[in-house]
């Protein structure tokens, strides 16, 4: 079945968000209200109409089938799912398949357990350290900091390792700064850094093998948490005139997709965002 509507939305076959949130007369007053703010979130993301297969997946969790997407998606899945039916990207860009979730979920698992893999490994070697020397704290905190910026970058349950491992950073800068203070300040500027790399949409959109290609960085950006683009807008700011995306750029993407059906209230929470702090 699930093979079918992929094709069909391949041939340009869609649903309604109308058609899939109907109200009928027995419904309570709370199971309405219910209804009107799931519609109210499928609009915000897909605008009014719905690619087939994406509607069929919504369907299938309504009904208690299953999730459509996993809660912790890793790095390909969760660019799958900010594609899936979404007015920011091209429209042959918004149809996802069976097949495609699968082979994401795929890369996933191995990237995560490759990465269990090192923290394990890191772990060990923490262990069996004994005493160590400043030069040793200093190389460790650089190695707790990368796998860290790692974590990021493949997402999902790797996620949830970083804050065991900001706790040894903190650790081991504390020691850095107590043996030798005068390094106090570089260190925290490194930090901060090494702290901006941790951020999902950045981390993995700078993986070698990143799911996101070049013409897709604006509304992958745009499909983030407001914290996220709220960064990117002062990033713009900061770097200007010459750092892209500009606001310019996001307003004209915004534009372009509010055309195809894009939620105007979303657009100004966009805008909103990226110009906060100005």
């Amino acid at each position: 079945m699930q093979d079918m509507v992929d094709e069909s939305a391949f041939q340009g076959k869609t649903i309604t968000v109308d058609s899939l949130c109907k109200e009928t007369a027995d419904m309570s007053e709370d199971v309405k209200k219910g209804l009107l703010t799931f519609k109210q979130g499928l609009l915000d993301k897909y605008g009014p109409i719905i690619p087939v297969n994406t509607a069929h997946r919504i369907s299938w969790e309504i009904e208690g089938n299953g999730k459509m997407w996993n809660d912790s998606p890793g790095c390909f899945e969760r660019h799958l799912q900010k594609r899936e039916g979404n007015p920011l990207f091209l429209p042959e860009r918004r149809i996802i398949t069976r097949k495609e979730i699968e082979e994401a979920r795929d890369k996933d698992e191995l990237d995560q357990e490759i990465f269990n893999k090192k923290v394990s490994e890191m772990a060990s070697q923490m262990r069996n350290l004994g005493k160590i020397s400043i030069a040793q704290v200093s190389t460790l905190l650089q190695n707790i900091q990368t796998l860290m910026e790692e974590a990021a970058s493949i997402g999902g349950e790797a996620l949830n390792k970083i804050s065991n491992l900001e706790n040894i950073e903190n650790n081991l800068m504390q020691q850095l700064i107590s043996a030798t203070p005068e390094v106090k300040e570089t260190l925290e500027k490194f930090k901060s850094l090494s702290v901006m790399e941790r951020n999902p949409y950045m981390a993995q959109m700078k993986r070698k093998d990143t799911p996101i290609l070049k013409e897709e960085e604006i509304p992958t950006l745009l499909s983030e948490d407001l914290e996220t683009i709220s960064f990117a807008g002062y990033a713009s700011r900061a770097f200007a005139p010459n750092y892209r995306p500009n606001e310019a750029d996001i307003k004209t993407h915004l534009d372009v997709a509010i055309g195809q059906g894009f939620s105007k209230d979303r657009a100004r929470e966009i805008m909103a965002a990226w110009n906060q702090n100005q």
